[in-house]
């Protein structure tokens, strides 16, 4: 319905994989009798087939991904005015290079201060209180691992090679020029465990929630990455109502 396929993305698949599975499933390539690929010639009146999908989700995240296909491609800029949801898990205690599980290991909280974190000895009024800090229009540095662009080229690319105290002056630099404003609109605890709170966020487009859990860490003074994270819906449109890849024939 309207060109906008919903897919449940699955851990480990980066958007583009997805992409690319569903190309080859919808539009592929014709095959010589020796079942080789055949370069597609399209004649000039013949339309392109397109595919793009709105709103990139990190490898280790799942859930809602829109494709949009043919004319739905024109949805584009609609689409990333929407709302999106996310389910995260925030796991405290240390911060990761990636501010995710993925990560390696940058700081520890046992090695700052002694005595174990248990979130259960705080108050819920004060973490709602800390989760609240961050609700409304916020400014975000988005992390090093990320899809942003620098001369054409995605910061992770940079990132990835930041091995040298110059490289990595010229990355943070970067990122401080990259800063941008994003909207936190809803924030809610889920479930309250040792070192794991589970939110709900809702939050504007662009919003990078793995940051949000790193700097929940740094207010509570803790360290925190994103254990886990699954985006529910996109404004009306919910992961519920989507089909997991591997189940598209």
């Amino acid at each position: 319905m309207e060109n906008i396929l919903l897919i449940d993305k699955k851990q480990g698949w980066t958007s583009n994989d997805v992409i690319k599975f569903l190309k080859a499933k919808l539009n592929p390539l014709q095959k010589d009798a020796q079942g080789k690929s055949i370069k597609k010639v399209l004649k000039q009146d013949e339309k392109r087939f397109r595919i793009g999908h709105a709103g990139t989700l990190d490898p280790f995240a799942t859930g809602l991904l829109l494709i949009m296909l043919r004319d739905g491609t024109k949805k584009f800029d609609y689409l990333q005015t929407l709302k999106k949801e996310y389910i995260v898990e925030i796991e405290f205690g240390k911060n990761t290079d990636t501010q995710d599980i993925t990560g390696q290991t940058i700081w520890e909280y046992d090695e700052v201060k002694n005595g174990e974190i248990d979130l259960r000895n705080i108050s819920q009024d004060k973490l709602n209180l800390t989760l609240q800090k961050f609700i409304g229009t916020i400014w975000q540095i988005p992390p090093a691992y990320s899809a942003v662009k620098t001369n054409g080229k995605r910061l992770h690319t940079l990132a990835r090679k930041s091995k040298s105290k110059e490289t990595n002056e010229k990355l943070e630099n970067i990122l401080e020029e990259k800063k941008r404003q994003v909207s936190v609109y809803e924030a809610e605890i889920l479930n309250i465990e040792k070192k794991v709170l589970k939110v709900r966020f809702v939050v504007s487009s662009g919003t990078y929630i793995r940051t949000l859990a790193q700097d929940i860490g740094v207010e509570l003074d803790y360290g925190a990455f994103a254990k886990s994270l699954r985006r529910t819906k996109i404004g009306e449109y919910k992961v519920e109502d989507a089909a997991v890849v591997i189940d598209i024939n």
